[in-house]
């Protein structure tokens, strides 16, 4: 795993944004809360081995975080699709360590990120 890769491509998601700081927060925002519930759900749908759910929240959370140029996150989501399609409980538990991890690195980084605009 590299450790230096950021957890957001600021220069590709601003622009995604037409370079709007303000808008970007507001998805970052967003994002964060869709993640939160997505997560809650993670957890039911490995404790009863329901790796359709995990293929779907993984598939999901791939495309959101493509999105928002978050790069770790979608590598990470991608791992949980895929385990979800090939009913790989342990590939299923490393996506959502790794789905966690890269999520607090995602929080670290943006309470550290300057302020702009």
């Amino acid at each position: 795993m590299m450790e230096n890769i950021p957890p957001i491509d600021l220069k590709d998601a601003l622009e995604r944004t037409g370079d709007d700081m303000d808008f970007l927060l507001e998805l970052l925002e967003m994002y964060e809360k869709d993640f939160r519930a997505k997560a809650a759900s993670l957890e039911t749908a490995l404790a009863g081995f329901d790796f359709e759910a995990l293929r779907e929240i993984g598939h999901y959370l791939k495309g959101s975080s493509a999105n928002l140029s978050l790069g770790p996150l979608r590598e990470a989501a991608f791992m949980l699709e895929k385990a979800g399609t090939e009913k790989d409980p342990q590939g299923a538990l490393e996506g959502i360590a790794r789905l966690k991890r890269g999520f607090e690195d995602l929080e670290r980084y943006l309470q550290e990120a300057p302020e702009r605009g």
